[in-house]
């Protein structure tokens, strides 16, 4: 039967190796690797396109995510940032020949329509 000091110096060679193992998901990056580049947390949170898509249609109540976003706890810096995108979705999207609605001051061709 193993001893919880065997079982504990497995576990730390088992995260070391996770740590260390390159992962196609990660680009071929390791975890180590990864959280160097980012920091310890992600800069942002942004909606993906099927929840983009669904607010865009009206099978998700725009008003609903809103609320959720707020009431939740996650930190304000992310919650901005996702209230940010809400209204950015909300917004249909700009023709080619636009101006970029981001603010940069390019036709939306050039900039966020690529």
């Amino acid at each position: 039967m193993a001893s919880i000091k065997q079982i504990n110096e497995f576990f730390q060679y088992y995260f070391a190796m996770c740590s260390h193992t390159r992962i196609p998901a990660n680009r071929g990056f390791t975890p180590d690797e990864m959280r160097e580049k980012l920091g310890d947390s992600p800069c942002s949170i942004e909606f993906g396109p099927n929840i983009s898509r669904a607010l865009q249609t009206g099978q998700m109540d725009m008003g609903e995510l809103r609320a959720g976003i707020t009431d939740s706890d996650i930190p304000a810096p992310w919650k901005a940032g996702m209230l940010k995108d809400l209204q950015w979705v909300a917004q249909k999207k700009p023709g080619r020949n636009d101006p970029c609605p981001c603010g940069s001051g390019k036709k939306y061709k050039r900039c966020c329509g690529r």
